[in-house]
């Protein structure tokens, strides 16, 4: 499932008071149901590139370590359970996330829980019709989507390794 996110955050004042909504992120939101053979996940876990750091205000109680010295350098790891991660997030997953951010070029935001992965991305534009563009340009545009999406299902769910 594929759905246009936006989550804001009302402006606390100086005397407590709330102003105007502070806009915390917008782009796509992603849903996949995980295969039966991926490990149960016992509660939640999330993380997110450092850019990212301010996209949830309920995260997960413990903020880990992988031990994944490029993962750790890109992305920040929360969890209900501390002993969770390690079975989610094994060496090739992390591995997949770290070539999705390379061959997509996206800011990433995920959760895992209940069966399904949600990503939250920083994209532009999905699938958007622009009357102002040619017919052939709109179509070339949802081509690119459609790949986009089909690269991430194939790297994160069937570890399809993208060509350096």
């Amino acid at each position: 499932a594929v759905a246009n996110v936006t989550t804001k955050r009302p402006k606390e004042t100086e005397r407590g008071r709330f102003s105007r909504e502070r806009t915390i992120f917008s782009g796509r939101m992603l849903k996949f149901r995980l295969p039966d053979t991926f490990p149960a996940c016992r509660g939640r876990i999330q993380f997110f590139q450092q850019m990212f750091q301010d996209i949830s205000g309920q995260l997960p109680g413990y903020k880990i370590k992988t031990g994944d010295e490029r993962f750790d350098q890109e992305f920040t790891v929360y969890t209900e359970y501390q002993d969770t991660p390690a079975a989610i997030l094994t060496p090739e997953l992390r591995d997949r996330f770290l070539q999705l951010l390379e061959a997509a070029l996206l800011q990433i935001s995920v959760s895992i829980c209940n069966g399904y992965m949600y990503i939250a991305v920083d994209w532009e534009r999905q699938f958007e019709v622009d009357c102002k563009i040619s017919m052939e340009e709109q179509k070339q545009q949802f081509l690119e989507d459609a790949n986009l999406l089909s690269l991430v299902e194939r790297i994160l769910l069937e570890g399809e390794k993208t060509e350096d």
